[in-house]
């Protein structure tokens, strides 16, 4: 069984697109690399554990749920840092407004939470699959 190599013509356009494709995936790569280099300088060479996730990992359907797609991690949550940039952002978009708009918004959570934990809405599938 021969198998021909087969001279395939392609049009500029189509040498344009994965001359780019080329070029965003190296620049994607770089990033990465990057990205990787800074967490190990911020956290230490120990902080690089077998455990980490990586961003790019493919994750199934039913594995997200309604807050976004969870990661095990071994830190704890820091709520404090986390309360006081959600205050500090407010005011910062709605100014003398923030505490009365972050009322309202703590309150929406609250009501979705509720409502939410009484009836535990399935998340996937959606909608009906018929094939």
């Amino acid at each position: 069984m021969d198998v021909e190599e087969e001279d395939v013509e392609m049009s500029e356009e189509m040498v344009a697109f994965f001359r780019k494709t080329i070029e965003h995936r190296k620049q994607r790569d770089a990033a990465r690399a990057e990205r990787e280099q800074r967490f190990v300088k911020e956290r230490g060479e120990e902080a690089a554990h077998w455990i980490q996730l990586d961003d790019d990992e493919y994750i199934l359907a039913d594995k997200i749920g309604v807050y976004g797609v969870e990661k095990r991690t071994f830190d704890a949550p820091d709520e404090e840092a986390k309360t006081k940039k959600r205050r500090e952002d407010a005011q910062r978009m709605y100014g003398s407004s923030a505490e009365r708009i972050l009322a309202m918004e703590t309150l929406i959570d609250m009501r979705f939470e509720q409502e939410y934990a009484n009836k535990r809405p399935p998340l996937w599938p959606n909608i009906p699959l018929k094939l």
